[in-house]
């Protein structure tokens, strides 16, 4: 498979796409299990650009810690040089020690053909030990508040959204992610969907989760992807 990126390319007031859907790929977690590398991209559709991205996220506390994006515009587009991409993923798997596919199955994973996830909530264990014993039933609430828009964000389109990620069982939920104002990268999402958790393979304390998120598109809504990282709270 080739290498792709995340970040997508977000311009607040630059809308010159119509609906597409965005397209994810985990790379691989670094070998001390501070680090992360996922990767997105696809083909805005009007344009027809193609583009890439890629993120490296700092599991301990859930900072960017690099990233690399592309867009292939005009004469590049229909033959797009993906040797950037690829070295690029290089660069950042060998400065941050990530290895590609080292990474555990899901814990849950809802890819954008399963229609029939609900959307906000679900509930997993983090180890089976037989068919009738697990660790504990956990359950994952996503939830968004209503934020401000930004200059030019198109008023047909619900406002952007404050992201919120929960864990909790039958005792006590614990916010595991809250932003109370939203960064420049997320400033267009309206809609956040659970899509997926992976367990870090090198710190079992440590969660990678993946959502579904849309953003305003000509046509449409644009499906996109992020990522956030938690840490498992000492009470769980």
């Amino acid at each position: 498979m080739s290498t792709k990126c995340i970040i997508p390319v977000i311009l607040c007031c630059t809308l010159c796409y119509s609906s597409d859907q965005a397209w994810f790929r985990l790379t691989g977690f670094s070998s001390n299990g501070r680090y992360a590398l996922w990767e997105t991209g696809g083909v805005h559709d009007g344009s027809g650009f193609p583009w890439i991205s890629m993120e490296v996220l700092d599991l301990t506390d859930g900072r960017q810690a690099a990233e690399f994006s592309q867009v292939w515009e005009d004469s590049e587009c229909s033959d797009p040089d993906f040797t950037i991409a690829d070295s690029a993923g290089k660069e950042l798997c060998l400065a941050f020690d990530i290895q590609r596919g080292n990474w555990q199955e899901p814990i849950v994973y809802y890819p954008v053909t399963d229609l029939s996830h609900g959307g906000d909530t679900t509930s997993f264990c983090l180890e089976t030990y037989s068919p009738e014993y697990n660790s504990g039933e956990l359950k994952l609430v996503v939830s968004s508040e209503q934020g401000k828009a930004c200059a030019g964000y198109p008023d047909w389109f619900p406002p952007p959204a404050h992201l919120t990620v929960e864990l909790g069982n039958e005792e006590k939920f614990f916010v595991l992610f809250s932003e109370e104002t939203l960064s420049e990268k997320y400033s267009l999402f309206y809609s956040y969907e659970l899509a997926g958790i992976w367990r870090n393979p090198f710190n079992s304390s440590s969660l990678l989760i993946l959502l579904h998120g849309k953003t305003p598109g000509f046509e449409g809504s644009n499906g996109r992807y992020r990522a956030v990282t938690a840490l498992l709270p000492e009470e769980i």
